[in-house]
């Protein structure tokens, strides 16, 4: 039995950690470091964002492939995404280093359990649904349960005490124990590369761009991670492959990782089942309720 869970900003944000785009904006505007014209027009845009003056940048890579319709050269595209991914790293890693486990945060058993159970946050009927899923594996070892984190951060990884070189058994079913095989970042690590960008040349809006190989590595996450040769999306996208439950938790279905949803798309179309954990609204309480596709 495999089991992928993919884990989104959402779930820094309910950690403690202000990782929203407004956080980063008011962060990057209050830099004065840089005073490259480029990056004046960027802030100024950003600023209207915030003033909600202009409903533009709620997401910051689809607005940035929109926004190279500003840009005219390769210079001045590399000076805005090398002062964003400089300046964002900069902020996350503010954020990661004043987050501490306190009280407020659940216990690492719980998680686990979180992890292990992951049905239990459903309806009865889609509850009884998953078990019966898993029940098909019940003879078979091992369980594993693979993590494919797209933030910058490893609060994760603190919170249920990770180390890679051993081996971090979570729970049991049907006497089988469940192991946590892998942790990928694929969009990166704030101490190593940070990816920053669009899904797809279709979303970058200056076509004059679309040729440029330089550009394109920068800004199309999958030529990025190509780029980069260190094998990160091949692996995930194995994780996957192997699947026989998937789970989402504090990701939006955003157009700017639409290669992800695809491929978790395709793998649906095996013997496959996915919980998508959605928020209530705030001012009803703090629970993540399960959906079952």
């Amino acid at each position: 039995m495999h089991t992928t869970f993919l884990i989104g900003n959402g779930f820094d944000i309910k950690m403690g950690l202000k990782t929203k785009y407004k956080d980063f904006y008011n962060f990057y505007i209050n830099k004065n470091d840089n005073s490259s014209p480029v990056i004046t027009n960027l802030k100024i845009e950003l600023q209207k964002y915030l003033n909600g003056d202009d409903s533009k940048w709620a997401d910051l890579e689809l607005e940035l492939g929109k926004h190279t319709k500003k840009i005219n050269t390769y210079t001045e595209f590399n000076t805005v995404i090398s002062d964003l991914i400089e300046k964002l790293s900069e902020h996350i890693r503010k954020e990661e280093n004043n987050f501490t486990i306190g009280n407020e945060v659940e216990p690492k058993h719980l998680i686990y359990d979180d992890l292990t159970h992951s049905e239990d946050f459903l309806k009865p009927i889609d509850k009884e649904k998953i078990k019966d899923h898993k029940m098909k594996w019940q003879n078979t070892s091992p369980w594993v349960t693979d993590i494919i984190s797209f933030n910058y951060t490893t609060t994760f990884e603190k919170l249920i005490e990770y180390n890679e070189q051993e081996s971090t058994t979570i729970g049991k079913a049907f006497g089988n124990n469940i192991n946590i095989s892998n942790i990928s970042h694929i969009h990166g690590l704030i101490d190593r590369t940070i990816l920053l960008g669009v899904n797809d040349v279709s979303q970058i809006n200056n076509e004059s761009f679309h040729q440029n190989i330089d550009i394109l590595e920068l800004l199309v996450k999958p030529q990025t991670n190509a780029m980069l040769k260190q094998g990160i999306e091949t692996e995930c996208k194995a994780m996957l492959n192997n699947s026989n439950l998937i789970c989402l938790f504090g990701l939006s279905i955003g157009e700017t990782d639409k290669i992800w949803w695809e491929h978790i798309g395709n793998q649906l179309n095996k013997d496959c089942k996915i919980i998508y954990f959605v928020k209530e609204e705030e001012d009803v309480d703090e629970r993540y309720l399960g959906q079952i596709e």
